[in-house]
């Protein structure tokens, strides 16, 4: 009996480990199989959803763009309507002010005018004066001419005088010259006949 049911219990242990194998074998498969499905049908999700978003995103891209580039655009023909104002405001403004200096400066000018006139007719006076003047000094260049020769005159002859002078004076350090050579000469031989004298003393 014991033998038996040991038999009967082994038999069972192998019938269960191979059911057991088989089992797990098929829910592996069948995981794998489910898994493989969800994962294909999550991706196609996925992508079917990033598609829809990115096909949103672009809408709502295109449709900001169109709305900030009308926006821009009003903004600058607003400004441009402000700013063509301004600048024909300017314009108004500095014309008046340019025809203002303009009648200033004409009224300037003809004021100098007047001044310049004046002073003309004040030179004129002056000119007249000065050609009476001229005429005076006329005379007193000629005589001055006249004495500026006789000077001219004058000064020939101390430049005569003066290089007689050089001339001498050259002459003059020649002669010192000699002379010092000559002394020099007569104090060495005056130096000799010392030492003559004291050596025959000795």
């Amino acid at each position: 009996d014991q033998t038996i049911n040991n038999k009967i219990e082994n038999n069972n242990t192998t019938i269960i480990n191979k059911v057991d194998q088989n089992i797990d074998a098929k829910i592996e498969k069948n995981n794998t199989s489910i898994i493989n499905t969800v994962n294909k049908t999550i991706n196609e999700s996925i992508q079917n959803n990033n598609t829809v978003i990115n096909n949103n995103i672009k809408n709502e891209i295109n449709a900001n763009n169109t709305v900030i580039n009308n926006n821009i655009k009003n903004s600058i023909e607003a400004n441009n309507i402000e700013i063509n104002k301004t600048i024909v405001n300017k314009i108004n403004e500095n014309n008046v002010k340019i025809d203002q200096n303009i009648a200033n400066v004409k009224n300037e000018l003809q004021a100098n005018i007047n001044k310049v006139d004046v002073k003309v007719d004040a030179n004129s006076k002056a000119i007249n004066n000065l050609t009476v003047n001229v005429n005076n000094n006329s005379k007193s260049i000629a005589d001055l001419s006249k004495q500026v020769n006789e000077n001219t005159k004058n000064i020939t002859f101390n430049n005569t005088i003066a290089m007689e002078n050089r001339k001498l004076i050259g002459d003059n350090k020649k002669d010192i010259n000699d002379n010092k050579k000559a002394i020099d000469e007569l104090k060495g031989k005056v130096g000799t006949t010392i030492n003559n004298i004291n050596t025959t003393i000795d």
